[in-house]
């Protein structure tokens, strides 16, 4: 990047959120490390577009989502004043879900080497990927030997047979390289998809928390996605297809309103407590019949002329706790039915809410007194100069790429061609960062990609804007420089 005023060069990235409700962009300064590694030092530039084209976190339609992605990477660029070449983006489609199972190599009575662990290292990343499922991560739980497991660093013990235990996440094919599509179509080179929940789950929670065993869940538009740390390791991550946008649509539904005002009245009203003096607390909204006035007898509401419609917050609170319960319970239910088919009982840990649905009023205090374990609701923590306003729980995702960089690739700023391959981007590096990493020296190598043959996107870098509106220029000099190098 080259910085207005001819100041030192810097290298910067973008960090980009692609969600069902909404999509974020934000430019950051990256310092590199000794050992290669990258870290956000400030956040210089900041986009945010209402997401079009998507649905469930899946790709609908690739020119609205294009154009939805290519809005907000210009509005982050014009702030910044720089343009971006490449982007860490996150990824919540493609039924994301994770396994935990083991791999086994015979030593036969000689010390566990290097190569004992590399062998179980390469069983684990081939099985993961049985199915023909996209391998998105693969991270290391714990070491057994002759069934006795908790073993950190096993190098240089004695047994018969050395046992892995390993934690996989992986994803559907088409609809991953689909959203790829999408950051391609914008001339963007794709560093890392990162899982959505890992993402928000370090972005929201401290190591204590994850040493001691945590449930991050980070309640979207149009997913709900969690993840489970334990000692340190992650244990369990997957996405479901449903979030805060049900609660919009049952309420227009039931008020007869339009889905923004379905959504205004979720907003300012929507609480899970209600209060005795709900019942004569009136809401007034409009109707979505095109203006003309509707008979909603009863509690529902009553209209008076212009399409002007009234409503009580006991109506309003009765449909939001509802849904939400509804949703809460059946993911509940669906870790109790996992935890009991793994022929255990779920020890359910301390939750983190998170997202923009956990910011319905009282949530937290209902989920606690519900399922009896300790709730809290989860903000990103400041991680570098300029990120104050992406400690809202709402942008926990984007804020959470910032702790899952890459390592740094080699490549010439400027030169970067159009992905022509239809693969434009890699999976998320294993060791991305250090909260990351595993423990052992011998799972320190960078991480598991989805398969060979993906090209790595330029690393991120920018260029002046010469005072120029970078909604036209960011965009078009990315055309411009895909023309000089492809003819």
């Amino acid at each position: 990047m080259a910085p207005r005023g001819g100041a030192t060069s810097a290298e910067c990235i973008g960090l980009l959120d692609i969600g069902s409700s909404k999509v974020v962009c934000a430019i950051a300064n990256v310092a590199r490390g000794s050992a290669g590694d990258r870290r956000v030092t400030e956040v210089i530039g900041i986009g945010y577009q209402k997401s079009r084209g998507m649905r469930g976190g899946f790709v609908g339609n690739l020119d609205d989502a294009e154009s939805a992605v290519r809005s907000a990477v210009s509005q982050a660029e014009q702030s910044a004043g720089v343009t971006i070449e490449s982007a860490v983006s996150t990824v919540s489609c493609g039924r994301i879900q994770s396994q935990r199972f083991h791999a086994h190599v015979p030593l036969a009575r000689e010390p566990v080497s290097q190569t004992h662990v590399d062998r179980l290292r390469d069983a684990a990343e081939g099985y993961a990927r049985r199915g023909g499922r996209m391998l998105m991560h693969c991270n290391r739980i714990d070491f057994g030997l002759d069934g006795h497991f908790g073993i950190w660093e096993p190098h240089g013990l004695r047994g018969e047979r050395l046992t892995g235990s390993y934690h996989a996440i992986g994803g559907d094919e088409g609809p991953i390289r689909n959203l790829g599509a999408v950051i391609s179509r914008c001339l963007l080179g794709c560093d890392a998809l990162v899982p959505a929940p890992i993402a928000s789950a370090l972005a929201v929670t401290s190591p204590d928390e994850r040493e001691l065993g945590v449930l991050v869940i980070d309640f979207g538009g149009g997913t709900t996605s969690y993840a489970e740390y334990f000692a340190g390791r992650l244990v369990d991550c997957g996405v479901l297809p449903y979030g805060g946008e049900l609660v919009t649509y049952d309420l227009a539904r039931r008020l007869g309103a339009s889905i923004s005002e379905a959504e205004r009245i979720k907003t300012l009203y929507g609480s899970m407590v209600g209060a005795q003096s709900d019942a004569d607390a009136q809401i007034s909204y409009m109707t979505g019949l095109g203006g003309q006035t509707r008979e909603r007898g009863g509690p529902d509401g009553r209209t008076s002329g212009g399409g002007v419609a009234y409503t009580n917050r006991a109506l309003v609170h009765d449909v939001v706790r509802g849904r939400i319960l509804r949703q809460i319970d059946s993911f509940w239910s669906r870790q109790l039915e996992m935890a009991a088919a793994d022929g255990g009982d779920w020890d359910a840990p301390n939750l983190v809410l998170t997202g923009g649905g956990s910011q319905v009023a009282a949530l937290a205090t209902v989920v606690q007194q519900r399922f009896g374990v300790p709730v809290r609701l989860g903000s990103p923590a400041p991680f570098a100069v300029g990120a104050e306003n992406l400690s809202a729980p709402q942008f926990a995702a984007v804020a959470g790429l910032a702790r899952c960089l890459p390592q740094a690739q080699t490549s010439r700023v400027g030169k970067r061609r159009a992905p022509s391959d239809g693969k434009p981007f890699r999976a998320m590096p294993q060791s991305a960062r250090p909260e990351y990493r595993s423990t052992a020296p011998s799972e320190g190598r960078p991480g598991v990609n989805s398969g060979p043959g993906l090209p790595t996107g330029a690393q991120g870098a920018g260029r002046p804007l010469s005072g120029r509106a970078a909604s036209p220029t960011g965009y078009l000099s990315r055309v411009a420089r895909w023309v000089r190098d492809a003819f």
